[in-house]
């Protein structure tokens, strides 16, 4: 009897010691940005709580879902450094969509494995601007069908300590938000569909998006960043965070900026809106130490029957004179009841218009 009660306490204590064994990164559902060779470099990173076993060896497997198949690949030695509490080591994947599994040696035994269902290689994109980048639930929603259309779950209401965010990354579904601040899957699922369709990879799409901002509070809110460190305010903190964050240790293919109706209702001159715009996209490269930080900008003014050529021309200009920027859509063409209900925000017909268009100005030459 003492000799089962033994076993049972070693197993027991043997299991707790194990599940110490915590693997951070990479994550379910995470989509990790491809390069130029269409691969990415994904960092092996966790925490060992055991203070029995040491790990010696850490192997993965990267199992690739295709056509309805899975691959069965080779497990393969993670090239790590460890200390005594954590571990991490770096491997690199090609793109497209996995089945992923790590497992730990201790003194020649498998001590556990972890797995997760899904990892991706392909593309990320930050959404940036007012309402119609955001999203709102009143003008429809267009759901994406595609499993490998994801979106970052965090809300900004966790943004009081990025550093500390655990990322959740699901499907992306009919109304669940696009965090840190978008609002439902609005028309970046349908672009996110038609993106997955051509590339074959997985998209994913963080939204750092303002509903109803000028550009002015964006400018406002990066002056008291850079000249705080320890307070970033939103609209422009939210975007801060987001790529300090998440850009960091995912990767980005670009921002893409829609913005500009409130400065058409505000009056906002050309040399203003080129001027905050400009120094905006700067101080987010400096911030976050990412120099060639691509920014999409969509051609955008139009609300309640006005279009602005002040703001077009800005963002025309912005385009034009800076580095990394790539023109998105001309989002003035697409008017009338049948696209915008409220003859300002898309709607009905407009949400598969926009989206649509977003892709035509993500191109194949983008992609290079």
């Amino acid at each position: 009897m003492k000799n089962r009660i033994f076993l049972l306490l070693s197993i027991l204590l043997s299991h707790y010691c194990f599940s110490q064994i915590s693997l951070e990164s990479p994550v379910e559902q995470g989509v990790y940005q491809r390069n130029s060779n269409n691969e990415a470099q994904i960092a092996i990173f966790g925490k060992n709580g055991t203070t029995t076993k040491k790990i010696d060896i850490i192997e993965y497997k990267a199992d690739l879902y295709q056509d309805n198949n899975i691959s069965n690949s080779a497990w393969t030695k993670v090239d790590s450094l460890e200390s005594d509490s954590t571990f991490y080591g770096k491997i690199t994947l090609k793109q497209g969509w996995y089945k992923f599994a790590i497992r730990y040696w201790s003194d020649g035994k498998i001590i556990k494995q972890d797995s997760l269902n899904r990892v991706g290689v392909g593309e990320v994109f930050i959404i940036v601007g007012q309402s119609n980048a955001s999203g709102d639930r009143t003008f429809g929603i267009i759901e994406p069908q595609d499993e490998r259309v994801i979106a970052l779950s965090n809300s900004y209401l966790d943004f009081d300590h990025p550093n500390d965010i655990k990322p959740i990354f699901t499907k992306m579904e009919h109304y669940a938000n696009i965090g840190p601040s978008g609002r439902t899957a609005w028309y970046w699922g349908n672009l996110g569909d038609r993106l997955v369709a051509r590339l074959q990879v997985p998209v994913l799409f963080l939204n750092a998006a303002s509903s109803g901002s000028i550009l002015n509070q964006w400018a406002k809110s990066q002056e008291i960043a850079e000249s705080n460190v320890n307070r970033y305010p939103a609209p422009f903190g939210t975007i801060l965070n987001t790529v300090l964050r998440f850009g960091n240790e995912f990767g980005v293919r670009s921002i893409l900026w829609m913005q500009g109706e409130s400065d058409t209702a505000g009056g906002t001159s050309t040399s203003q809106y080129f001027n905050e715009l400009k120094n905006m996209i700067e101080a987010l490269r400096k911030m976050t130490k990412k120099p060639k930080l691509t920014w999409t900008i969509s051609r955008t003014s139009y609300t309640k029957g006005i279009v602005s050529p002040s703001v077009i021309l800005a963002q025309n200009y912005v385009i034009g004179s800076m580095e990394n920027m790539w023109q998105g859509p001309e989002s003035d063409l697409i008017i009338g009841s049948e696209n915008r209900s409220d003859d300002t925000h898309f709607s009905g017909q407009g949400l598969m218009a926009i989206a649509e268009a977003w892709e035509q100005r993500l191109n194949d030459d983008f992609f290079k």
